[in-house]
């Protein structure tokens, strides 16, 4: 009988979503951006390759891989792939000399991943034959230097995980004493470098436009000898001083205030920064701002008492500058996610701790905040909570998740990270509390619970 019921509900469930439109995937390193009705999307990672990028003194044999895609396409004459251009992998690569290998997965509806660079340098060393260069007295020949610097490596700004500046300072360092040259570059190809001498610090520029920057350096002997290319991330992030507000608005809040939110992906993305900028640790007046709502300090703190005192408990004391934050994202909301309603804001920040074990303090975890709350992936990743979901998708749905399948991937990221969609469907949300009660035999309780449930509703994945 329970069964029974359980199947009802499951195609009650089916006959809801099924009248719910279709959303198109934008995916940038995670789920789309789920601004329908519903959540979907495709786990699209960029292709990997072995052996990993680097010098070499032999011929290398490279294979590509990417987690669950369809194909592989690659060039090696430097032009961009993509899932109509290049050629479609097979098997290895043979790499005899230096060479530059780009290459693009491509997902279910031909979806692209972002353009992976790999770059080899193959040099083959001379071989000096026995007693060879024999002059009048028939000595032996010299071996020739054929050992690369080693040890090398470039720290960007002391190892600073964000910089709010382009320019950094790199700490370089190579162990072999012969190395007298060095290159840098902000992209894999080092393309229209040249060799500078070696120096253990060096003044660098960044690349524009915040998010993960990459520095890579190779270093070079007497005997030109090439190291392998050793890298260092750091994030480029908004500066956290206070927005200026009134006749002096700043550009960047100025768009937030006078411009409407797109769905465009570019657009959404760069919402989403200017958002979370104003949000860390900036006060309560660019809130008001963003939201265009009157302070009201008794909504403050009804909101600290009710939800935040709540989401503090069982982690580590928070400054009280990073505790208004939180109280000012559920009281007030921003442009993309004033639609939630404080309570439902209040959850996301509850999805965010229960997937990542912490709650946003940084520009970028308030980004993957304000993603979970309009169903993006957030760029942070949780193996733990992906791992769990799995194990959940199989207690509800009898099968293994296929993550190839987009409605399964979709059940996974909501159960992971707790997307939220756009436009809720009450009916097909109640639906699938009942049959989350009828799997797990009690009413969802925690924003676990309550993943789980979004998923249910929203993701169309079926046993």
């Amino acid at each position: 009988m329970e069964m029974n019921k359980f199947i009802g509900l499951m195609i009650a469930t089916s006959v809801i979503l099924s009248g719910l439109p279709a959303v198109a995937s934008e995916v940038t390193g995670g789920l789309s951006t789920g601004l329908g009705t519903s959540i979907s999307g495709t786990v699209v990672v960029a292709p990997t390759a072995s052996p990993v990028s680097g010098s070499y003194t032999a011929a290398q044999s490279v294979t590509l891989s990417a987690s669950g895609a369809l194909s592989i396409r690659y060039t090696t004459d430097g032009t961009e792939p993509s899932c109509s251009i290049g050629t479609t992998y097979g098997s290895a690569i043979a790499v005899p000399a230096s060479v530059t290998i780009k290459a693009i997965a491509c997902f279910a509806g031909n979806y692209p991943s972002s353009v992976s660079t790999f770059g080899y340098t193959i040099t083959i060393p001379l071989v000096t034959p026995p007693g060879g260069g024999g002059g009048g007295g028939g000595g032996g020949g010299s071996t020739p230097d054929t050992t690369a610097p080693t040890n090398t490596s470039v720290v960007i700004n002391s190892g600073a995980a964000t910089t709010e500046s382009v320019s950094v300072s790199l700490t370089l360092a190579a162990s072999d004493t012969s190395a007298i040259q060095m290159m840098i570059s902000n992209t894999l190809s080092f393309s229209g470098l040249s060799w500078e001498p070696y120096a253990i610090t060096k003044a660098w520029t960044l690349t524009e436009g915040l998010g993960v920057k990459t520095v890579y350096v190779k270093f070079k002997d007497a005997s030109d000898n090439t190291s392998v290319v050793v890298t260092d991330t750091i994030s480029l992030v908004a500066p956290v001083a206070p927005l200026a507000l009134g006749s002096g608005v700043s550009g960047g809040l100025q768009r937030v205030l006078g411009a409407k939110v797109t769905s465009t992906n570019e657009a959404q993305l760069d919402q989403i920064v200017l958002e979370a900028m104003a949000i860390r640790r900036v006060g309560v007046e660019n809130i008001l701002a963003l939201s265009g709502a009157p302070r009201n300090e008794a909504k403050e703190k009804a909101g600290y008492d009710k939800y935040v005192k709540t989401l503090l408990k069982g982690l580590a004391t928070l400054p009280t500058e990073e505790q208004n934050d939180l109280t000012n994202f559920i009281v007030y909301g921003t442009p993309l996610t004033k639609s939630l309603g404080a309570g439902e804001r209040a959850g996301v920040l509850g999805s965010y701790k229960a997937a990542f074990g912490k709650l946003p303090t940084t520009q970028t975890e308030w980004e993957d905040a304000i993603k979970i709350s309009i169903g993006r992936w957030p760029t942070e990743r949780s193996p733990k909570k992906e791992a769990a979901a799995l194990v959940e998708f199989k207690k509800i749905y009898k099968r293994e998740a296929v993550m190839t399948n987009r409605n399964d991937n979709a059940a996974i990221t909501i159960m992971a990270y707790g997307l939220r969609t756009a436009k809720r469907n009450k009916a097909s949300e109640n639906a699938a509390s009942k049959i989350f009660k009828a799997v797990y035999k009690h009413a969802p309780l925690s924003a676990s619970d309550w993943d789980i449930v979004r998923a249910i509703a929203y993701s169309g994945a079926k046993r």
